[in-house]
């Protein structure tokens, strides 16, 4: 204080005491508060309806209760997504564009982001060699975070009214992969970085919170059995299986979105992933090369989690029906959409290999 009255005080609220908030302003520090905006994963572009029981008590991310007022102090709100969007593309600016007006909330004024590859190493022995994220003969760039150009390019518009000029095929893609099958793959990648968030928000155990366990992007989550048994990140806003059996054994209703609703969803994307690829192919001409290809791969890989999830959230919904009534046509129906959950993440696998290496 002394020698440095001024400096601004990041305080993480994750294990902060009421006592040690009031502590910081009777000693007049400058500071504010930062807290994660949804687990240490990406998740959609709000802040959680209600958070996991596990964590509702410890202000371990979103608001919990810290917005006390007369207002004395400001939150900066960190979108924590190492553990989601760690290598494949991420780009929209419709999202970028919510995010960050839920921001102001409590008079918020600032934000931050993980950047791609923020956790490329993670894990990994501290003299283990740094690998590349991309085959070299797919690399198109000098330094892998250029691969990212559009995730920087959302969020550094977003503060400014330049976010509304970066819609489907007004933006940079159409001026690198030309004017017919440019605002195609941009609309893609739009409507394919939704995919991820979803997943999160909606079908990921909360087991996977920390961004060191979780990673969206390559894990399918276990067994079914147990992951029959998740609950999620927001539990008031999305049904779990279990609830959802419950559900249909009682011939009950609900105002949560329910995971047949998510199901759908993911479907649909898949589909309409799939079209918009096929469309980009047809279309790329002269303008095809090396990320032409590595941008269509991972749409294929994100179509594929999509249509995965497409297929497990039912097969979970059917297992947690036979566990409750042991009726053996629900163990049938779990296997099936199983199968079929299988093969949309072969469809990740065949995309992927002969591109990227074992990581």
């Amino acid at each position: 204080m002394a020698v440095a009255p001024k400096m601004p005080l990041d305080l993480r609220a994750k294990g902060l005491t009421s006592e040690e908030i009031q502590s910081a302003l009777n000693s007049g520090v400058n500071f504010h508060l930062s807290t994660k905006y949804w687990m240490e994963q990406m998740g959609l572009p709000f802040d959680p309806t209600h958070v996991n029981p596990r964590d509702q008590d410890n202000r371990r991310h979103s608001y919990a209760d810290l917005l006390v007022y007369p207002q004395q102090y400001k939150v900066n709100w960190q979108l924590w997504n190492g553990g989601t969007a760690r290598i494949l593309l991420w780009g929209d600016p419709e999202y970028v564009r919510r995010f960050v007006e839920t921001t102001h909330l409590y008079d918020g004024d600032s934000f931050e982001v993980d950047e791609p590859l923020a956790t490329k190493m993670e894990g990994q022995p501290h003299d283990a060699k740094l690998f590349d994220l991309l085959a070299p003969s797919a690399r198109y760039y000098d330094y892998e975070f250029e691969r990212y150009w559009h995730f920087f390019q959302v969020f550094g518009a977003s503060a400014t009214a330049r976010t509304r000029r970066l819609k489907s095929g007004t933006g940079s893609l159409p001026r690198r992969f030309g004017s017919e099958a440019g605002p195609v793959l941009e609309q893609a990648l739009h409507e394919a970085s939704w995919v991820l968030p979803r997943i999160v928000a909606s079908c990921y155990a909360y087991s996977g919170f920390p961004m060191t366990a979780g990673w969206a992007e390559k894990q399918h989550q276990g067994d079914l059995p147990g992951y029959a048994k998740a609950t999620f990140s927001d539990v008031q806003l999305f049904e779990s299986f279990d609830e959802e059996a419950q559900l249909l054994i009682e011939n009950g209703e609900t105002a949560k979105v329910r995971p047949e609703d998510t199901s759908r969803w993911f479907a649909k994307t898949a589909d309409g992933l799939d079209a918009k690829i096929a469309e980009a192919e047809k279309s790329i001409g002269q303008y095809r090369g090396k990320e032409f290809d590595s941008t269509i791969i991972d749409l294929k890989i994100l179509s594929g989690l999509a249509r995965y999830y497409s297929q497990r959230i039912p097969a979970a919904v059917c297992y947690r029906l036979y566990d409750r009534t042991k009726d053996l046509r629900a163990l049938d129906d779990a296997i099936e959409y199983e199968r079929k959950a299988v093969a949309g993440w072969r469809q990740i696998v065949d995309a992927a290999g002969i591109f990227m290496p074992r990581i």
